[in-house]
């Protein structure tokens, strides 16, 4: 009931309301999970970045690119996106230097989505009103 009553609540928050879903309570719910993870995940993070301030920056943008690559609405995209994203980061920086990253990878990222443009999973969904 969670999953359906969030995407529920995400796609029309009137219609969830109406259909009986306590909407407020689910988003301060969504909210409190999403710091919860954030804050068991810093403690992961923070030795390996030794918390710099601008970490998270280039984290969400890894993390967009994952998922663009992937393509959105496909968790296993996601998962695949994100292996892709870091063995090219991996490598250009093994191999071209520490500066070239970003560029290559934002490189990937336009020829990916000039083939595909929902990415490499992902599907276009029409939405009929």
């Amino acid at each position: 009931m969670g999953r359906l009553a969030s995407l529920a609540a995400a796609e029309d928050r009137q219609a969830a309301q109406l259909r009986g879903i306590d909407v407020q309570r689910l988003g301060i719910a969504a909210f409190a999970l999403a710091g919860a993870l954030a804050g068991s995940s810093a403690i992961l993070i923070g030795p390996q970045t030794f918390a710099v301030y601008n970490a998270g920056d280039s984290f969400a943008l890894l993390g967009f690119l994952a998922l663009a690559i992937g393509g959105y609405g496909s968790f296993g995209g996601a998962l695949f996106g994100g292996l892709v994203t870091g063995v090219v980061e991996a490598f250009t920086e093994r191999y071209l230097g520490v500066n070239y990253d970003f560029p290559i990878l934002f490189a990937l990222l336009l020829a990916v989505l000039l083939v595909r443009p929902t990415g490499l999973f992902g599907r276009s969904l029409v939405r009929v009103v």
